[in-house]
């Protein structure tokens, strides 16, 4: 009975995945904007244009994938997989420019690109790996032009007889995590294998798109609303809160260098066990147990009870937009309250009221985000 409900489970989200399930009828759908329409940029959007336009010729919102294939590549089914998305997605096919003081984009009606391959099999095989790595990097510093599509480079290189990568570099305002795993990636698997195959594509066209979205959320987001959301936030984050949280050994510069880097790690496998069996019994989520070490961790270096920690949520919040490609991201700030000395367990139920809380906006649940739980 269990293995039944978990397919039926899965057949439902993928269902949902693929826009099929209809809205709550309590819930009007996001329509396609009119014929001409000026598109505004989403709000999300709206933050990375700003940020890119402070960054000047900075390339600060490339994002580098990579996509390893083994196997006999179909490179011809492949670069027509690349162009259907393209056709079936507005998102990669826009520009940005700005009208009448408006930063607004534009959708190109017609865009493809070719692949060609670049072998590096004239190389002694102990250097393929990085000179591919190096072609890559390459491409991923170029700074992208936000003024003219494509907003990305794709760039295919084989390595051996049957190892090949496709290199992509995207400005971040046309896409996100979400879309790449939950939408490109299964997108391009299933029209591989359909255009391998001869057959056409069997995937059903986006009901909407993500202009429609961005006007439709402009249009649905009234003043009112906007005060409350800037009411809400001035309250969280009205505290007196400290410069700096971390002793530092130079001093800070007063101007953005936009210099950052990832700092990866591994749990073990027992550990890792551990902590998903404490989430069982606690009933939270990993995210939670995680926000709560890292707060933990700050306030062992720094001796600050309350710290503001940012995080991003995925902004998918409407079934229509689980089948596009396109940026949702909403970034938000959790203000961590580590204080009168909780136990572990306290702390991780307080965090993920936290989470709910900050996550509901200014519609208040139960309880506050402040003190304990």
């Amino acid at each position: 009975m269990a293995a039944q409900y978990s397919e039926a489970k899965k057949h439902l989200l993928e269902r949902r995945l693929r826009g099929e399930l209809g809205l709550r009828p309590s819930t009007q759908a996001i329509p396609p904007r009119k014929p001409g329409q000026t598109i505004p940029l989403s709000y999300a959007q709206e933050q990375v244009w700003l940020h890119a336009q402070l960054a000047g010729d900075l390339p600060l919102y490339n994002e580098p994938v990579t996509i390893h294939y083994s196997g006999a590549l179909n490179v011809a089914a492949l670069e027509e997989s690349f162009n259907e998305i393209l056709r079936r997605h507005e998102a990669w096919r826009t520009f940005f420019s700005v009208v009448d003081g408006q930063a607004t984009q534009e959708v190109v009606p017609n865009l493809s690109i070719s692949l060609p391959v670049l072998d590096l099999r004239n190389l002694p095989q102990a250097e393929r790996n990085a000179a591919a790595l190096a072609i890559a990097t390459e491409d991923a510093r170029r700074p992208i032009d936000l003024g003219q599509a494509p907003l990305f480079w794709a760039r295919l290189i084989r390595l051996d007889e049957e190892e090949y990568r496709l290199y992509l570099t995207l400005s971040h305002i046309i896409f996100d995590g979400v879309g790449l795993y939950r939408v490109f990636l299964p997108e391009l698997a299933t029209l591989y294998k359909a255009y391998g195959a001869g057959t056409p594509s069997p995937l059903p066209e986006p009901v909407i798109q993500y202009p429609d979205f961005a006007c439709w959320q402009r249009q649905t987001m009234t003043t009112e609303a906007l005060a409350k959301d800037i009411e809400f936030w001035g309250k969280q984050l009205s505290r007196n809160l400290p410069d700096s949280y971390l002793p530092v050994d130079r001093t800070q510069k007063s101007t953005l260098t936009f210099r950052g880097s990832t700092h990866p790690f591994k749990l073990s496998k027992s550990l890792t066990a551990k902590v998903r069996a404490f989430c069982r019994t606690e009933d939270v989520s990993l995210f939670h147990v995680l926000l709560a070490a890292f707060a933990c961790l700050l306030y062992r270096y720094s001796g600050e009870e309350v710290i503001p920690i940012g995080s991003v949520t995925a902004g998918r919040n409407r079934p229509e937009t689980e089948v596009l490609l396109g940026y949702f991201l909403n970034t938000v700030v959790f203000p961590s309250d580590v204080s009168g000395n909780p136990s572990f367990q306290t702390l991780v139920q307080r965090f993920r009221n936290l989470t709910l809380d900050v996550q509901a906006g200014p519609e208040p649940r139960s309880r506050t985000i402040s003190g304990a739980p």
